[in-house]
């Protein structure tokens, strides 16, 4: 960090805001480069269980891949992942289920827990590959899949999963399901 930018020690978001016409084409220019790193995700503990952090630049940084990446991907996906940008979301998931659903059937909603924890990141890498060609993007998302968390001092490496809450996941969750989507589709289940 130049000498110049000016530091608050109470949130990192604030810094980047306050540096942000100096830090912006630096970010650029390393998103560019294939130069950009991922920092460890800071881990905090909850009530309701442990939450992980981005930091506000690396935030940036997985906002600015979303936006490319869904162009790029949004053909090879599924029409009806409502979850991704685009696609309608929850209200055009229930148009679609009220247009076909016929007198005397019912809709039934699920989740799969741990869906997202649960992915394996070198078969999702291998579906990201089939799709984009670019090699520092390549890179830039297999450092976002191997990222590291920190808590308390420790660090530890991840070794299958997204992290959860931001824009990058469900894209990224919707890339893995493609198959089945595909599989469904054909039998004309959807």
């Amino acid at each position: 960090m130049p000498t110049a930018q000016r530091v608050f020690h109470n949130n990192d978001v604030w810094n980047v805001r306050a540096n942000w016409p100096s830090l912006k084409p630096q970010l650029q220019k390393q998103l560019r480069r294939g130069q950009y790193r991922f920092d460890a995700l800071d881990e905090i503990r909850l009530a309701d269980g442990p939450r992980t952090i981005w930091k506000a630049q690396d935030a940036l940084a997985l906002k600015a891949m979303t936006m490319i990446l869904t162009e790029s991907l949004k053909p090879h996906l599924s029409k009806n992942c409502v979850h991704v940008k685009s696609h309608g979301g929850a209200k055009q998931a229930v148009r679609k289920i009220a247009q076909n659903l016929q007198p005397g059937q019912f809709v039934m909603r699920s989740d799969v827990k741990g869906y997202y924890a649960s992915i394996d990141h070198f078969i999702l890498m291998q579906q990201f590959c089939d799709w984009v060609d670019d090699r520092s993007v390549r890179l830039l998302f297999w450092q976002h899949l191997k990222r590291v968390i920190t808590l308390g001092g420790t660090y530890r490496d991840v070794e299958k999963g997204l992290s959860l809450g931001y824009p990058l996941s469900p894209l990224m969750g919707a890339l893995y399901l493609s198959p089945m989507d595909k599989a469904v589709e054909k039998l004309g289940l959807l």
